[in-house]
């Protein structure tokens, strides 16, 4: 059983993906093992990995297009051989420091809690030229919060076997994103710290799954209400899961987010709340209005 298992889910990454298995194995830290799950690519890039693997001894998997999200998830559910996992995208470049830092802080955390180790990273563009970086404070950071807002990046965490146990009971569908969902389970029933030592240089580009424009905010208030919202899918999932393990004060606030039909009351309350859910004031404002009318 290695220390670590690396997830790392690969879709048709032809210009990134050398680099960023190039820089798992140039870690300082060598107890690992990465796993690949190719998601649906055309047969060119799958031969492609093949071809990768005389230079590196990563274990890879073929499957169906699923999405990033339950391709992530197999990954997660199928691979229960490491005291802790670490996900990791096509297309960043770790610095070579990245798991040694984590598992010494994990080292120093045991727990039969969740815990959940997240570090700061830049971002980068093609060029390899710093455009910004990302770190979040936990400061203030709470399960109410995590509800509604996510501080940590799947690709800059590290996570325990208790982490990953909360992972797998839920529903692919309904958890939205890996990454979040982990950030209520530390919120509610773990330890989670940030970090801001940088891990990683994370490219920005087009093709980026999560990244986030001003259309993808426009296209995520129109789907949202078109559909059930992401935070009310989550939430409702959550309170299925854990319910009956939240403490009472935490209970309470997620009830808010997981009714099954209209509350009027708890529409109020999450609209009229005195403190912020989300960090910038368009967010806040458009969320607090869809709380209102009862999409989150």
């Amino acid at each position: 059983m290695s220390k670590v298992a690396i997830l790392l889910s690969s879709y048709n990454g032809d210009v990134f993906v050398e680099d960023q298995i190039r820089s798992i194995y140039e870690q300082d830290f060598k107890d690992f093992t990465l796993y690949i799950r190719d998601d649906g690519s055309k047969p060119e890039f799958v031969a492609y990995l093949k071809s990768l693997q005389e230079k590196y001894p990563f274990v890879l998997y073929e499957g169906e297009n699923l999405g990033f999200l339950k391709s992530f998830m197999w990954l997660v559910r199928n691979v229960d051989d490491a005291e802790y996992y670490s996900f990791a995208d096509q297309d960043d470049e770790w610095y070579p420091d990245k798991l040694s830092t984590a598992v010494k802080w994990l080292d120093e955390h045991k727990s039969d809690k969740p815990v959940l180790y997240h570090g700061a990273y830049d971002i980068v563009n093609m060029k390899g030229e710093k455009t910004g970086e990302f770190y979040y404070s936990e400061d203030g950071y709470d399960f109410r919060k995590s509800i509604m807002e996510n501080h940590y990046s799947g690709f800059a965490m590290v996570v325990n076997r208790a982490m990953r146990e909360h992972m797998i009971c839920a529903r692919d569908e309904k958890m939205g994103f890996h990454d979040w969902w982990a950030a209520m389970v530390a919120h509610a029933f773990g330890i989670s710290y940030s970090d801001t030592k940088k891990c990683a240089a994370h490219k920005a580009h087009g093709d980026n799954v999560t990244k986030i424009t001003l259309g993808t905010k426009i296209k995520w208030g129109l789907k949202t209400l078109r559909e059930e919202s992401e935070p009310h899918n989550r939430s409702m999932e959550f309170m299925r899961c854990f319910g009956d393990k939240l403490n009472e004060k935490d209970r309470k606030v997620l009830a808010w987010f997981s009714d099954e039909k209209y509350h009027l009351g708890h529409a109020l309350i999450k609209a009229l709340y005195p403190k912020r859910w989300r960090p910038d004031i368009v967010s806040e404002v458009v969320n607090r209005l869809l709380m209102l009318i009862g999409k989150i």
